[in-house]
C-alpha cells in the first residue's frame, strides 16, 4: 500500500513512536526503499541498520519558547503569562532542566489553572524532593517516562543508576564511579555504557565521564535513599570522597615548587594538573557539601590539599569558599591548629583578590592562635604572611615588625631558610618606607 502511494507521488512518513526494542519497531518499518521512516526510542536502537541521531535537551531560548507556545495553544493568544514574567518563565525552563516533556506538563500546569501567576509554579517546582511529584498530569508524568526506562535495567545497572547522584559535582570519571560502587573500571565502564544506551545518563565532552540530566538525578536520588540500606549508600559516599582525597594529596605533591618526595600515582606534573582539572568542579562541589553529608574531614583535606592548585589557576573564589567551610569545620571541633591553619590560608587568598583588610585580620587571628599553642614555627610563617599584606596597604612600620618577628622565630629554631625570606621581605619593607619619607 505504501509502494503505491509512492508511485503516485503521494509518500509517507511513517513514524515508529516511543519503540522499546529493535524487534518491535522492525516489523512496522517499510520495505520498499522508498517510502521515509522515523522512528523515536529511550533507547540506542543501533540493530535497523538506521541512522541514529541523539536528541539534546532544550537550551533555555527554547524552552521558554516551548513554554509561551504551548500555553498559547491550549489557553490563546491572549494568555500572555509566560511572556508577561520572563522571570518566572527563565526559572521553569531551568527547573525542567530543557526536558520537552517536563516543560509540556509545566505549560499544562498553568492551562489547567487560568489565573495561577508564572511565578507560583516556579516556586512549587523549586522544592527539590517534590518536583517531581509536581511535574505531572493525569494522562502523563515525568516520573512514569523514567520509569519505563528503569524498569529495563539489571540489578547491577540499578545499583548504580542509584548511585550516581552521590556525588557532588555535575559530572562523574569512569574511575571515579568505580570506587564508588567497588567494582573493576572495565566492569564500571561497561555498566556505564548500557546506562548510556538507556539515556538514563550521557557521556560528557571529554570520553570517561558522565554526566545526568538534573531531573533523571532526583529520579534516581528517590530510589537510591529508599534502596540505600540494600545499595550500601553511606559505605560507597565514603570510597568516593576518600578516592578524591587520596588522589587530591598525590596530585598535589606533583604542585610543589620545592623538592621532595611526589606520590607515584600520577607520573609527572601535567598528568597531576589534567587530573585536577577535570575534576576540579566535583572536587570543590565534594569539599562544600561533606560536612553536611557526615563527612567534615573530607572539606578539611580537599581545602589544603587543592590550596596549591587553586592559587595556580586563580580560582581564587573557590580556594576562599573552601577555606572559609574548612574553618568552619575546625571551630566546630574545636580544632585551633586546623583553625590557624585555614585562617592563614584564607589571608592567603584574600590578598589574591586584593582584599588587604580582611586578609591582615586573618593573618592576625592565626598569629595568635599558633603563639597560644605554642606552634613558632607555625606563627614565625604566619608573621611573615602578615608582614606582606600589612605592605599591601602602606603600613610599612608594622609589616617591618612582623618581619622581624618571623625573622627572629625562624633565627632560634635554626630555620635559615625560612629566615632568609622574612629577611627579604623586611628589606622590601624597610625600602619602601624609606623611598616612601623620601
Amino acid at each position: 500500500m505504501l509502494a503505491a502511494y509512492a508511485r503516485k507521488d503521494r509518500r509517507i512518513l511513517v513514524v515508529v513512536d516511543n519503540a522499546s526494542t529493535t524487534g518491535q519497531a522492525g516489523p512496522l518499518l517499510p520495505t520498499d526503499g522508498i517510502t521515509a521512516a522515523l522512528v523515536t526510542s529511550r533507547h540506542t536502537l543501533d540493530g535497523l541498520d538506521a541512522r541514529l541521531h541523539d536528541l539534546d535537551t532544550l537550551d533555555e531560548a527554547a524552552s521558554t519558547a516551548v513554554l509561551d507556545q504551548a500555553l498559547r495553544h491550549a489557553r490563546g493568544t491572549h494568555d500572555t503569562r509566560f511572556t508577561d514574567d520572563a522571570e518566572a518563565a527563565t526559572v521553569i525552563a531551568r527547573l525542567c532542566a530543557g526536558l520537552p516533556l517536563a516543560l509540556r506538563i509545566a505549560a499544562a500546569l498553568l492551562a489547567a489553572a487560568p489565573t495561577r501567576p508564572a511565578a507560583h509554579l516556579a516556586a512549587a517546582l523549586q522544592v527539590e524532593h517534590t518536583r517531581l511529584d509536581k511535574l505531572a498530569r493525569p494522562d502523563r508524568a515525568v516520573r512514569a517516562a523514567f520509569d519505563l526506562s528503569y524498569q529495563h535495567l539489571t540489578p547491577d545497572q540499578v545499583r548504580l543508576f542509584r548511585l550516581l547522584p552521590l556525588n557532588p559535582g555535575p559530572d562523574l570519571s569512569t574511575d571515579a564511579t568505580a570506587h564508588l560502587t567497588g567494582t573493576t573500571p572495565d566492569q564500571t565502564e561497561e555498566l556505564l555504557q548500557h546506562l548510556a544506551e538507556a539515556h538514563l545518563i550521557e557521556p560528557a565532552l571529554a570520553w570517561g565521564r558522565w554526566r545526568m540530566h538534573d531531573l533523571v538525578r532526583l529520579y534516581a536520588d528517590e530510589h537510591g535513599r529508599t534502596h540505600a540500606a540494600d545499595d550500601q549508600r553511606d559505605s560507597a559516599r565514603t570510597r568516593l570522597f576518600t578516592h578524591y582525597q587520596d588522589t587530591t594529596q598525590s596530585a598535589d605533591t606533583h604542585l610543589n615548587i620545592f623538592p621532595g618526595p611526589r606520590a607515584p600515582h600520577f607520573p609527572d606534573r601535567r598528568h597531576a594538573l589534567e587530573w585536577l582539572d577535570a575534576e576540579h568542579a566535583s572536587l570543590t562541589a565534594t569539599a562544600t557539601t561533606a560536612p553536611a553529608l557526615g563527612h567534615p574531614a573530607t572539606t578539611t583535606s580537599l581545602a589544603f590539599s587543592l590550596a596549591q592548585y587553586l592559587n595556580y589557576r586563580r580560582y581564587f573564589d573557590d580556594w576562599i569558599t573552601l577555606t572559609t567551610t574548612a574553618l568552619t569545620v575546625f571551630r566546630k571541633l574545636g580544632d585551633r591548629h586546623g583553625e590557624g591553619a585555614a585562617l592563614n590560608n584564607l589571608g592567603l587568598a584574600l590578598r589574591k583578590v586584593r582584599q588587604f583588610d580582611e586578609a591582615i585580620n586573618a593573618h592576625t587571628q592565626a598569629a595568635t592562635i599558633f603563639r597560644e599553642l605554642g606552634n613558632r614555627h607555625r606563627e614565625g610563617g604566619t608573621l611573615n604572611n602578615l608582614g606582606l599584606a600589612l605592605q599591601e596597604v602602606r603600613r610599612f612600620e608594622e609589616a617591618i615588625n612582623a618581619h622581624t618577628q618571623a625573622a627572629t622565630i625562624f633565627r632560634e629554631l635554626g630555620d635559615h631558610s625560612r629566615e632568609g625570606q622574612a629577611l627579604a621581605a623586611w628589606a622590601v619593607a624597610h625600602n619602601e618606607r624609606w623611598s616612601r619619607r623620601s
